[in-house]
């Protein structure tokens, strides 16, 4: 809905200029309000005293961001974007040290039955920076993944996305079905197959983690971390 009162802020110093740069002054401001209520973001930070678990449902989210840092605390910011933007929001929840994170729904909101497949109507991404050295686990079935930094178990399961990860695991675990999945990391034991897609893995000297990699259709690839 288009806000009135733009309107009566700008009538009185259109009165001193030509009607040609009133008209695109006013063209610019609707337009400026037009893109500033086209998207909808939210963003939310959480102690991460007492976390250990990260659990992301990316079902619905196209493109999910994660990353480690030396901070104490995580932060979560999301964009939505489509004809159903405000239906839709990226909920959290801590349960006995796992913090879930997933898109739903709104309640009292609805969706034409013939709209009901959430990507169709809402184009989500999901960025969360979190301490390092916690478990995450991610599942979804349209997201591809990036993960960089340094992760306790890092366990991914995606239906149609790609993964890629820069950075280290004790143990990680990646499974896509039609996307590739692209690993930069160091002294790593790998266990890799691919049904239908090219695999190249480098060699490592020594290994202290160990890497479970698996694709149906993808391509897999390993490389060293400088």
């Amino acid at each position: 809905m288009i806000n009135n009162n733009i309107f009566i802020g700008l009538t009185r110093p259109f009165r001193f200029l030509k009607p040609e740069r009133s008209f695109y002054l006013l063209v610019f401001f609707l337009g400026f309000q037009f893109i500033t209520q086209a998207q909808n973001k939210s963003h939310e930070t959480i102690n991460a005293d007492g976390i250990f678990n990260i659990e992301i449902n990316g079902n619905d989210i196209f493109k999910i961001k994660i990353e480690t840092s030396e901070s104490e605390n995580i932060v979560i910011k999301s964009l939505n974007d489509g004809e159903y933007q405000n239906h839709y929001a990226i909920s959290t929840k801590i349960i006995l040290g796992q913090l879930n994170i997933s898109l739903n729904q709104l309640p009292f909101t609805t969706i034409a039955d013939d709209k009901r497949n959430a990507h169709k109507v809402v184009a989500a991404s999901l960025s969360v920076i979190i301490p390092k050295d916690l478990n995450v686990s991610i599942s979804s079935d349209i997201a591809s993944v990036e993960a960089i930094g340094d992760f306790k178990n890092l366990v991914v399961e995606l239906k149609s996305g790609s993964c890629s990860v820069d950075g280290t695991a004790d143990f990680g675990t990646i499974h896509s079905f039609d996307g590739d999945i692209i690993i930069k990391t160091r002294k790593a034991d790998i266990n890799a197959k691919s049904n239908n897609g090219i695999i190249s893995i480098a060699q490592f000297d020594v290994a202290n983690s160990f890497w479970k990699l698996q694709s149906i259709n993808g391509n897999i690839t390993v490389t060293k971390q400088d």
